[in-house]
């Protein structure tokens, strides 16, 4: 064998080299530039599926209050929860949201279930919760609702029953607090029970309109690019409270608001 014998180097055929070239400038940015139009055209679109899945979330809630609703009404002689906000001297409409306001709460849970009507700082709908007609206090909130009633901010004051807690749905009273007449179930596929919030505009989950609760525990979805502009943006003042207490008496009684 040859000791000066040397190992010759594997080269390429017809003398091209192994190495890629990689992209060029112009290659990267058109890359980048459909990918900026993708991105454009994708976002909006999976932004709709979104909203569109928290509408159906959304109307399962309230088809669960407004099954609670009925078994409650069964159970008091056709009448609703009672809401003592529409039976001030000044009825106020826009805080029929709220599901608790601060009061000495007396009582077990067990003797709750059996109080006819009234628990002591529970208002509205959330009657439903402290007299056990629905079980967890998430089914009163909205998944797309950005505002600041969230339903985490509120867990313990659901749990101990205090303090002013807000849901995510305005409810409609126990009766109309413009003629004292108190909402029967005898027409339920007029009867309005529930929409989302409408206290401020931070309350309106969904921009362009809002599911709206009826007699029947049907669900439907209304569609009000103009409701958001005419919700008061703070606390409304002089001639915006009675705006504001008659837009949501409209959409509560069929007035033209709403199909």
């Amino acid at each position: 064998m040859n000791k000066h014998a040397t190992t010759s180097k594997v080269r390429p055929r017809h003398g091209r080299s192994l190495q890629r070239p990689g992209f060029s400038l112009i290659e990267l940015l058109v890359v980048m530039a459909i990918t900026g139009v993708l991105t454009a055209l994708l976002v909006p679109t999976l932004s709709t599926i979104r909203e569109n899945a928290n509408r159906v979330i959304s109307a399962s809630n309230q088809r669960t209050i407004g099954q609670a609703l009925t078994m409650y009404a069964s159970d008091h002689k056709d009448r609703l929860p009672r809401s003592r906000v529409i039976e001030l001297s000044n009825p106020m409409p826009g805080e029929l949201m709220a599901a608790h306001f601060e009061h000495s709460n007396t009582g077990s849970q067990d003797q709750r279930r059996y109080q006819p009507d009234y628990v002591a700082g529970w208002e509205g709908i959330g009657l439903l919760y402290a007299l056990r007609y629905v079980e967890g206090h998430e089914v009163f909130y909205c998944p797309s609702h950005e505002g600041e009633h969230q339903s985490d901010s509120y867990s313990q004051a659901w749990e101990e029953g205090r303090g002013t807690i807000y849901t995510n749905y305005h409810y409609s009273g126990h009766k109309n607090w413009e003629t004292g007449l108190h909402r029967r179930f005898a027409a339920a596929d007029r009867l309005v029970l529930l929409t989302d919030g409408l206290r401020r505009r931070s309350d309106l989950s969904h921009r362009t309109g809002l599911n709206v609760l009826m007699g029947d525990v049907s669900v439907r979805w209304h569609e009000l690019p103009t409701l958001l502009a005419r919700l008061p943006v703070e606390d409304p003042v002089g001639i915006e409270v009675r705006d504001h207490h008659d837009l949501i008496s409209d959409l509560f009684n069929y007035n033209g608001v709403i199909d």
